[in-house]
């Protein structure tokens, strides 16, 4: 949680203003596959270290839509 929260710091996560729909969640720490809730997706840590943005463009939603991806599928290697 403290990565998540320094990467708020860093302005790389947005602040969480509503504590109903929280903007991004931390994972349990008992899970071993991650299954987010309904209308979150997964990212990594080091994506947004890099500068991957939240929130993802609508395109970028309808993308992984029309694939059945996730954004870890598209990493620069994948896309070439």
């Amino acid at each position: 949680m403290a990565v998540l929260e320094q990467l708020v710091a860093d302005r790389l996560l947005p602040r969480i203003t509503d504590s109903g729909a929280p903007a991004w969640i931390s994972p349990h720490l008992d899970e071993t596959e991650p299954k987010p809730p309904q209308g979150y997706i997964v990212s990594f840590v080091r994506l947004h270290e890099r500068g991957f943005g939240v929130p993802v463009s609508r395109f970028m939603r309808a993308l992984c839509d029309y694939y059945g991806a996730e954004l870890h599928n598209f990493s620069p290697n994948a896309i070439s």
